[in-house]
This record gives C-alpha cells, structure tokens and sequence, in this order.
C-alpha cells in the first residue's frame, strides 16, 4: 500500500475483508482498497499523537481511532468524515491502551476507562455522555487493565493485587464473586476469549520485583482457574490476546512471545500424544483443574 510516508503504528480490517484502515506515527488515518491497494480516504487529520489502536463497528460502516492522547475519533468510512465531536479521556493515564477498553455497544461506540485508580466509567463516544461510573476497588489495590466481552456486555478489571472482576457494562453491578487471585501477581493485561468463556491475565510475579512473567486462564462459568499459571517469559507480560477462534492465545513481554493452545480439544490431543496413557485423575485435577474429570487417551 503506498502513499503513507510515517511510521505505520496499528492497522485493522473491517468484517468482509475489502477495506484496511492504517494509523500511523503523527496521527494520520488512511482508508485503503484491499482489492487493489487504492487509497480510499487519507490522510485524515484529527489525532494530535501517534495513533495506537482501531476498531471497526460490526457492521463495518465507522471507525473508532484511539491515540496515544487519550483522544477518541469515529469516523464514517464510506465518506472519510468524522462523527460526532472528538473525545477525549485524559485520565487514562501514562498507558491508556491498558486503562481503557472501547467496543460498539447497542448501536453505539463507548469507551470504558480508569478514572482515578479505583473507579470505571462508561461514556458513549459521539455524545460524550457518561452512561455509567462505578467503585472498583477501595483503596487497598489499583486499576490496572480493562477489558470488554465480545458482545460488550461485560467489562473485566483486572488489579495489581492479582484480582479480576467481572461487572454489568449497563449497571455497574458487579457479576459474582472476584475470580481467585493467584498470590504475589501483578496483573497487567487482560482479555476475554471470543465466545465470552474464558479470561486470560498476563503480568508478573510481584514478589520477584517482576523478573518473572505469567499467564493465568480462568473459566468465567465456574470461576475456576484453569490449570497452572503458564510460564516461560522472564519479564512483564504486558499483553494477552486470544485468536478469533479461541483455540489459542499469545502473550507478549519485552523478552519473547509465546503461542499458547488454548483450546480443550487441543489440550487432550496433545497430553494424550505426550503421555501415550490414559490420564490419570491426579493429572487431571492438576492440569486441567476443577472441571469434571473425564476418561481420555484409550
């Protein structure tokens, strides 16, 4: 694709795979043809920064631009032009792609953001209208991901004192109890899987001042951690991402990135490869974790 002469800092690709929006380096936007590589639409101005994230709507019509400002633009994409006046959420702090989560909402792009280190709000974008604030936590830990269900029904915080909670993106409320908290991790990132089943958090071993990086998978049904924390990084895991299928996840720290199969027919094919035996009830219980133990590998 030609014609951006900057740094290309995040792309994105509408639903039916003909259009790909590109951000870059001084706060440009471009709209590109995938067919044939013609140029749309761009360079848009607005973003005074480097552009850091984008999200089409489902239905592929507009375009939420994120930058390092904490300024939030949609954008129409069969005309290039802007929606709405500009948003912008200055408390998001000094890493807002990890203090904020956006999605499109009933019809409508929203931002779930940090306020503070405590509290979470939900504003709609193009209004600017806050439609929800709530009380994470009370002051003995901080805020320090955010993330948004697929379906953008549910926001997940996720806090330094290894915590993840799960709450009504409508309400506030919160949607059962904290899910288990593993001693001594930091979490710095946070995601939930596709269908809405699972949540992974990366961070760090807090007691090893973070030299140790992890992975932990939880099942949002039972609330249940989903085997041993997954290990190899030996720094901060700063992000987790699940593939749109579900069947895997990669985490990313300063030092690697891992691939992770994730999915539990995955899980069975390979422990049954590697042991060359059924599995017995005390694997089970420590790999698999407290789901209903089943008889595998005949």
């Amino acid at each position: 694709l030609q014609g951006n002469t900057n740094t290309i800092t995040t792309v994105a690709v509408n639903p039916d795979s003909t259009i790909i929006a590109s951000g870059d380096s001084d706060g440009n936007l471009f709209f590109w043809n995938l067919e044939d590589g013609s140029a749309l639409h761009g360079p848009l101005t607005g973003h005074g920064g480097i552009i850091f994230d984008l999200k089409f709507s489902p239905d592929g019509k507009t375009l939420l631009s994120i930058d390092k400002e904490g300024l939030f633009l949609v954008w129409d994409v069969a005309t290039g032009e802007k929606i709405g006046a500009p948003y912008r959420n200055i408390r998001t702090g000094d890493k807002p792609e990890d203090t904020y989560a956006a999605g499109f909402v009933d019809g409508q792009w929203v931002v779930v953001a940090r306020d503070g280190f405590e509290n979470v709000d939900v504003t709609e974008v193009t209004s600017q209208q806050q439609l929800v604030s709530w009380q994470v936590t009370s002051g003995d830990s901080n805020v320090e991901t955010i993330a948004l269900s697929p379906d953008g029904s549910i926001v997940a915080t996720g806090t330094d004192n290894g915590e993840v909670s799960l709450w009504d993106i409508s309400t506030g409320m919160r949607l059962g109890d904290p899910l288990a908290d593993q001693q001594d991790f930091r979490i710095d990132t946070l995601a939930l899987s596709p269908d809405g089943s699972l949540a992974a958090a990366g961070g760090c071993r807090s007691d090893l001042d973070c030299y140790q990086g992890r992975v932990v998978l939880w099942d949002l049904a039972s609330g249940q951690l989903l085997g041993e924390p997954f290990t190899g990084h030996e720094s901060l895991v700063s992000d987790v991402k699940f593939s749109p299928d579900g069947r895997y996840l990669l985490s990313g720290s300063m030092d690697s990135t891992f691939v992770w199969e994730i999915g539990f027919e995955d899980w069975i094919a390979s422990a049954c490869h590697i042991a060359n035996r059924p599995i017995a009830q005390e694997e089970w219980a420590r790999y698999v974790g407290d789901l209903p133990y089943e008889t595998i590998c005949p």
